[in-house]
């Protein structure tokens, strides 16, 4: 497979949609490498999450000239702050996806199917996956028009052809050739 033109993804959607999952297989076949907030956690030293979370949404800027995977980022930043209530600015968010300019793939899936992913997930309660589900789909309503998302249901997709509806949808936008 050969990348194009530089190809930055944004993989998101809800908790146990298969993000990790599918990111674990995309990486291999694209050869780009992944990042996440999550890991960077450890890299910066600050306790308040919004602080990583603009430490890290920030670094992503200087990184919009290279290709690489992102395993959530700059929109759980606004959908899980506006979820836990945390009383942040993050005006600075949309702008700077429009600055790096990503191809966003929004994975999604029916509660039923989140609920089975995530049996063991003692992060989220159940109570809070169809508040985020439903901040994620209104984020992505609302942004369609200024935004590259490309919206992919899960639900009744092996994490192969999940994988593969991405090839194909980049290979069609010619992002890649295969």
């Amino acid at each position: 497979m050969k990348i194009l033109k530089r190809t930055t993804l944004f993989i998101e959607g809800p908790d146990g949609i298969g993000k990790t999952t599918t990111i674990d297989l995309l990486k291999n076949k694209l050869n780009l490498p992944v990042l996440k907030m999550m890991r960077a956690k450890k890299a910066f030293n600050a306790n308040n999450i919004e602080e990583i979370s603009y430490v890290f949404n920030k670094t992503l800027e200087q990184l919009k000239d290279v290709g690489y995977i992102l395993d959530r980022g700059p929109i759980s930043s606004l959908i899980y702050s506006k979820i836990y209530g945390r009383k942040s600015n993050l005006k600075y968010i949309l702008p700077l996806i429009q600055k790096i300019n990503p191809v966003i793939i929004y994975l999604t899936s029916s509660e039923d199917k989140q609920l089975e992913r995530k049996e063991k997930d003692e992060v989220i309660e159940d109570k809070m996956r169809k508040s985020i589900a439903k901040q994620y789909e209104s984020f992505y309503l609302q942004n369609l028009l200024n935004l590259s998302i490309f919206r992919l249901d899960t639900s009744k997709l092996s994490p192969i052809e999940v994988v593969d509806s991405i090839i194909e949808h980049l290979i069609k936008n010619d992002y890649v050739e295969y």
